[in-house]
């Protein structure tokens, strides 16, 4: 099918995991009920949180308000063990070192006055639905930073074996009248998917300058070790085939993973805000648009050289747009992927319109939080070489080829799993003592 050919094209986004309740009224329950669902946990999860409390002492300041943007070890550790996550062995929270404030927790068919209580604390873990939702009931966060304000959805895939899965202290019946056959993950071989909409608050901010991807606080160290490095370099091979502008940095004190956000994302959208809506809900299906269509970026690529409205023909358009949504995904990506490449300014995001943005891949997976290059790259687990960091679903401006400032985010956001909150623990401790 269509959506199995492109799916194909993983962005550099993110993964899955393998227990996740089929029932976001029971999330949102079961966040209400977080203090006495910790209480009912068990001893060793109790005396487990008590001994490492003096590590993240640093910590017992976060509030709702928008992080400082500075980089302690402590401060990205995840301010409870994993016993206590709600969505168990898996946590998404807002990146404390991007500046970036929740808004708040609501129903995507709400309007932002109906955000939930139930999710008073935004700063500790974020919702994820995980696709048999009934219409209008997934979970979306409302976000701002000082480039971008949006909403974003999360959904992830469960394993293989329905419903039955569920996470610890949620309830294990799905409320949702879907069956998990017939949920957004089937026929699918992608494992996630993120949608981010939203509008820029600045001007002259370049779609070129805009990347999304992977960026570490620290080098895996000499007690990590890497995968054999023919390993590494057929794993950069397959990104690059996906992402020829990938720029890739093993060996540097900050590792990174970058690559142009407009030909990245799976999908892109943009419409006016003063005119009529896109009649597209955040849960429904994105296509990507014909580049004649006002929705597709290709407009704006036009606009910039100087080609008339009127001329909008065919002829002026990449070859091949027409057959299918893959091959309009295709044409947008090497359209503006060769735009970056010429270091061109235009064109720029523009702060009247709302840009909808999809990610979604299939090569990472959450069950086991490992990453699977198929037969030739084999299937690797994730948590031995991060180092105790997260993943990242992220975009920032940024310029990796003559940038050496911080990142000015747009969105970031962490996704914890718990193999590797050890670690983070263990590096706090010594970037504490001092022994880093």
């Amino acid at each position: 099918s269509e959506n199995t050919q492109y799916d194909n094209d993983a962005s550099a986004s993110i993964p899955r995991s393998d227990t996740l309740d089929a029932s976001n009224e029971a999330v949102a329950n079961a966040f209400a009920d977080a203090g006495s669902r910790s209480t009912r946990s068990s001893r060793s999860g109790a005396q487990q949180q008590q001994q490492r409390q003096h590590v993240l002492t640093s910590q017992s300041s976060q509030s709702s308000q928008p992080s400082t943007g500075t980089d302690t070890d402590t401060d990205f550790v995840p301010p409870t063990p994993p016993s206590t996550w709600p969505h168990r062995p898996l946590l998404i929270r807002p990146s404390p070192d991007s500046s970036m404030r929740i808004i708040g927790i609501r129903y995507s068919s709400s309007t932002t006055s109906d955000y939930l209580p139930e999710y008073c604390d935004c700063t500790s873990s974020l919702p994820i639905n995980i696709g048999t939702e009934d219409r209008g009931k997934c979970l979306v966060a409302d976000f701002e930073t000082d480039l971008f304000v949006g909403t974003v959805l999360f959904r992830i895939k469960l394993r293989d074996r329905g419903n039955s899965g569920t996470l610890s202290g949620m309830n294990p019946q799905p409320s949702s009248s879907r069956s998990y056959c017939n949920c957004y993950f089937t026929g699918k071989k992608r494992t996630f998917q993120a949608v981010i909409r939203g509008k820029f608050r600045q001007t002259q901010i370049s779609m070129s300058d805009c990347i999304t991807g992977q960026w570490f606080h620290h080098s895996p160290g000499k007690k990590k070790k890497l995968p054999p490095k023919f390993i590494l370099n057929g794993a950069v091979s397959v990104f690059k085939a996906l992402a020829p502008q990938l720029t890739v940095d093993f060996d540097g004190r900050n590792p990174k993973f970058l690559s142009p956000l407009v030909s990245t994302a799976q999908t892109v959208l943009s419409r006016d805000i003063a005119g009529d809506s896109l009649g597209i809900s955040m849960e429904d299906a994105m296509v990507e648009p014909y580049p004649t269509d006002s929705q597709s970026l290709h407009q704006d690529l036009l606009k910039c050289n100087n080609i008339p409205l009127p001329l909008l023909q065919p002829q002026s358009l990449p070859t091949g747009t027409s057959k299918s949504v893959q091959s309009r995904i295709k044409a947008r990506k090497k359209a503006f992927d060769k735009n970056y490449a010429r270091r061109q300014k235009t064109p720029y995001f523009d702060t009247s319109k709302e840009y909808t943005f999809e990610f979604f891949q299939h090569l990472l997976h959450f069950d086991d939080f490992s990453v699977d290059l198929g037969k030739v790259g084999g299937k690797h687990r994730l948590a031995g070489v991060l180092y105790g960091e997260p993943l990242k679903c992220m975009a920032a401006r940024y310029d990796p080829r003559r940038d050496d400032r911080r990142p000015e985010y747009l969105w970031n956001f962490d996704i914890w799993h718990e193999s590797c909150y050890d670690d983070a623990i263990a590096r706090a401790q010594r970037s504490r003592e001092g022994t880093r």
